[in-house]
């Protein structure tokens, strides 16, 4: 399976997360467009998941939805503490590479951070994609 197609429907996954959590609350889409910043058809295309959502995008809408990252994401439960050991917590080749991206990070960061990659892994490992690759 390529990267872009396991990109691809994390994208679509994390835009079916943010439409049914804007749903839920009766918001419309120019509505939460509004309180994002956004076009409406800029959030059409997250939504469904051709547009990808940048990390700035994905803590606002955490923020607006006042929601844990992996609700969005599909990540683990919050009561899973994150693993103190960056090595263990990703599979990433380029450890050195990420620890030097992130040193700048706050704890805030670093934890949504994690929680997203947790998600992606999650997802990515799920039967649900590896169906969809079929």
């Amino acid at each position: 399976m390529n990267r872009r197609y396991i990109k691809t429907n994390i994208d679509k996954a994390i835009g079916k997360n943010i439409e049914k959590e804007r749903t839920s609350r009766n918001m419309s889409r120019d509505e939460l467009a509004e309180i994002m910043g956004l076009t409406a058809s800029n959030l059409g295309l997250i939504e469904r998941g051709e547009r990808g959502v940048t990390m700035v995008n994905l803590t606002k809408f955490i923020k607006t939805f006042d929601i844990p990252a992996e609700v969005l994401v599909g990540g683990p439960s919050m009561s899973e503490k994150p693993k103190d050991d960056i090595h263990e917590t990703i599979g990433f080749k380029n450890r050195k590479k990420l620890r030097s991206l992130i040193s700048s990070f706050s704890d805030a960061e670093v934890a949504l951070l994690i929680h997203v990659i947790k998600g992606i892994q999650t997802y990515a490992s799920s039967e649900i994609c590896m169906q969809e690759g079929s």
